[in-house]
């Protein structure tokens, strides 16, 4: 009989994570920036208004944002923020906006940024059904403290 050497099975949360840093994605900057206006001629995106036969752009992961951002020093949460940033066909995203009203202070901005750019996006659909280049407006929330 053979012996075999069993490793121990990494948990959900481990498996995340280790799906997260493998998954080929390009390393994160640390603070990305809002990308600049497009050029004249350059594609723009589009609002999906799903009462006009778009799909709406979304997070693979629904709450995938919310749960990866990490606070800037000296705070537990952070405040509600609205960003808007853009969908590409091909799940990239670019042309971040901070459109919370009145803005918050840059490292909260920064904080919300890293999370956007840590997480996958599924892009948004014209009416006929073909990948489109959206727009994705999303509220960010702490998670509860525990």
């Amino acid at each position: 009989m053979r012996a075999t050497a069993l490793r121990p099975t990494p948990g959900p949360l481990a498996a995340l994570l280790i799906c997260a840093a493998c998954a080929g994605a390009p390393p994160v900057p640390e603070a990305p920036e809002p990308l600049a206006a497009p050029a004249p001629g350059e594609a723009r995106p589009a609002y999906a208004s799903a009462d006009a036969g778009w799909k709406k752009p979304s997070e693979l992961l629904p709450g995938c944002v919310s749960r990866a951002v990490v606070p800037p020093p000296g705070l537990q949460r952070i405040p509600e923020v609205t960003v808007k940033f853009a969908v590409a066909p091909d799940g990239t995203i670019d042309r971040f906006e901070d459109i919370t009203a009145p803005p918050t202070s840059e490292p909260i901005a920064a904080a919300v940024r890293r999370a956007v750019w840590r997480c996958e996006y599924v892009p948004g659909r014209d009416p006929d059904g073909k990948l489109a280049y959206t727009w994705l407006i999303l509220t960010v929330r702490s998670p509860p403290a525990r």
